[in-house]
C-alpha cells in the first residue's frame, strides 16, 4: 500500500511541476526531443520554395497545458517541415504532425506545452 502511494505522489507532482513525459504517438511525427520538428529533404531548402511560415506563442497558465495548431494547404508538394521551438529544455513543450506532411499538398501541426508552461514555435513549410 505504502509503495503504491509514493508512486502515485511522485507521478503526481512530476504532472503537476510540468516535466517533460514521454509520448508514443502511432502514426504522428513527434521530435525525439520533443522540442523541434524538422522533417523531410531540409538541406538544400530555398527561399522561392519556402511556402508558409506561421509563429505561434502562447503565454502559461498555472497548472494548465497550452496548445495550439497551425494548419497549411495548397497546390505543391511539400518536401520540408520544421517546427522550431523557443523554448528551453525544461519549460518547451512538444510538436507533431498529425495530418498530411512532406509528399502531401497540406500539412497540420499540433503543438502542446508542458504544465504551467507556454509555448513558442517557429512553423515552416517548403514545397515545390
Amino acid at each position: 500500500m505504502k509503495i503504491i502511494f509514493l508512486t502515485t505522489f511522485v507521478v503526481g507532482w512530476a504532472v503537476v511541476l510540468g516535466l517533460p513525459t514521454t509520448q508514443i504517438t502511432s502514426g504522428n511525427l513527434t521530435a525525439p526531443s520533443g522540442h523541434d520538428i524538422i522533417y523531410g529533404k531540409c538541406t538544400n531548402t530555398t527561399d522561392a520554395d519556402l511556402v508558409f511560415h506561421d509563429y505561434l506563442h502562447l503565454t502559461r497558465i498555472p497548472f494548465f497545458t497550452r496548445s495550439g495548431k497551425s494548419h497549411w494547404h495548397g497546390d505543391q508538394i511539400i518536401y520540408c517541415i520544421k517546427a522550431l521551438n523557443q523554448k528551453s529544455q525544461q519549460t518547451g513543450g512538444s510538436a507533431n504532425i498529425t495530418e498530411g506532411g512532406v509528399g502531401h499538398t497540406f500539412v497540420t501541426i499540433q503543438m502542446e506545452s508542458y504544465v504551467s508552461h507556454g509555448i513558442e514555435f517557429y512553423i515552416y513549410v517548403w514545397a515545390e
